[in-house]
Order: C-alpha cells, then sequence, then structure tokens
C-alpha cells in the first residue's frame, strides 16, 4: 500500500507502507479535511462553532474564529477557552455582553472589560465589583449606552456628573 503524506488538502502518494498504518494516514487526511470545511463554515458564521463535534471544538484556532465572528459561540467552547485572554479579547470585541461567559479572572481584566463595555455599555453588568467602581471604565460604558449606569458602583451612580452624562446619552437631557 501506499504512504500517505498531505500538503494542503491534497493527499500525495510517495511509498510503500505497512498495511497497518493505512488507517492512521486515512484518519489523519479525514481529520484535516473535517477542520478545513470547519474552518471555512467557521468564517462565515461563527455560532457553527455549536455543530461541530467535541474535538472540533476544543481546537483553539477554530474558536478563535467563531467568536471573531460571534462573540456568544463562546458558550459553546470547553471551560478552558474562557479563561483565554485571546479568546475572550476576540469574543467581547464582537459582542460585549459575552463577557459573561468568561472566567472570573477575565472579567477582573480592565483591558477585557474596557473593549467589552466600548462594543457594549451594558457589559459593565458583567465586570467585577472594582472595575464597575472604576470612574474611567463606568465613563467607557457610558460613552456607549447611558442606561449602563444602573451597573455601576453605588458612589459612581450617585455621581452627579456620571448622572448628568447617562441621561445626555439616553437622549433625556
Amino acid at each position: 500500500l501506499a504512504q500517505l503524506i498531505l500538503a494542503g488538502t491534497s493527499i500525495f502518494l510517495l511509498s510503500v507502507v505497512p498495511f497497518q498504518h493505512l488507517h492512521f494516514f486515512i484518519s489523519m487526511s479525514v481529520n484535516l479535511l473535517e477542520r478545513e470545511a470547519a474552518l471555512k463554515r467557521l468564517y462565515k458564521d461563527g455560532w457553527q462553532l455549536h455543530n461541530l463535534t467535541k474535538d472540533l471544538r476544543q481546537d483553539r484556532e477554530l474558536v478563535l474564529t467563531a467568536v471573531s465572528k460571534h462573540g456568544w459561540a463562546l458558550q459553546f467552547a470547553p471551560e478552558d477557552l474562557h479563561a483565554d485572554r485571546e479568546v475572550v479579547l476576540a469574543a467581547v470585541r464582537q459582542s460585549g455582553r459575552a463577557l459573561s461567559l468568561a472566567a472570573d479572572a477575565l472579567q477582573s481584566d480592565r483591558q477585557i472589560v474596557v473593549e467589552a463595555v466600548r462594543q457594549d455599555g451594558m457589559a459593565l453588568e458583567f465586570a467585577n465589583e472594582q472595575l464597575r467602581a472604576d470612574r474611567d471604565v463606568v465613563h467607557e460604558a457610558l460613552r456607549q449606552n447611558g442606561a449602563s449606569l444602573q451597573y455601576a458602583s453605588e458612589s459612581l451612580r450617585n455621581d452627579r456628573m456620571l448622572a448628568i452624562e447617562a441621561n445626555a446619552r439616553q437622549g433625556y437631557a
């Protein structure tokens, strides 16, 4: 039997190998073809992550592609990727409220929270307590959505200047 070597998605016959190795090469080629097809689907629609096999959902590159297109696809990723900074950052840049799916440590990460509230001010709800009390973070949330003031710390909810800004962003002032 011929040895199979993969180059991209093409299979080349190079030399003779024992029959017992043929299954390995065929399996490897099928897996690579499945992965490439999944990558193309996810590039078009990240939500398709939920239709992939468990093995493919473990693939960080596939998950990163999915959440870049549909932040909420993070819910179909394995738990360890909910703690992956790059994956979560891509998810919240696409859908700020995907912050709710991030590991606790990343809900405390200032850069991730700021990116989330820039995309959707209401993502402030999922930031940790310390960042909900951070005037700059709250200000970023208010710039996107005045209603996000409800998720700020009590002291910032009572801040007159922030209340004025929140009302202006909601169109009431």
